[in-house]
């Protein structure tokens, strides 16, 4: 009897901390080169975005081994932000720029 309460204090303590990460959300790339390696690549890759009701206004912020890199914004359609994220967030010539500088932390 003396243990239930150490149990629900347990279940309180682990419900809290999923609560804490519900907020973080990963998303990974259905696209090839260069996002897929630069996912691999970089420490983070974080979509910053707000969204109304016609488009959606994102920038990308690339955490490199001792750089923080973050794209200007964009305006994309709310259809190729939900289909490809990071591909309609970032550029293809600027995720290549980003992926080459990865190589240089060796």
């Amino acid at each position: 009897m003396k243990t239930l309460p150490l149990y629900l204090l347990i279940i309180a303590i682990l419900a809290c901390s999923l609560t804490l990460k519900a907020n973080d959300e990963n998303v990974y790339s259905s696209k090839g080169y260069p996002y897929k390696q630069l996912l691999a690549r970089a420490i983070t890759v974080k979509i910053i975005f707000t969204e109304d009701e016609q488009q959606v206004r994102c920038k990308v912020e690339v955490n490199l081994a001792d750089e923080r890199i973050t794209t200007e914004q964009r305006n994309v359609t709310k259809t190729d932000f939900e289909q490809q994220p990071l591909a309609s967030c970032l550029l293809r010539d600027k995720a290549k720029t980003l992926l080459a500088k990865t190589f240089n932390y060796l």
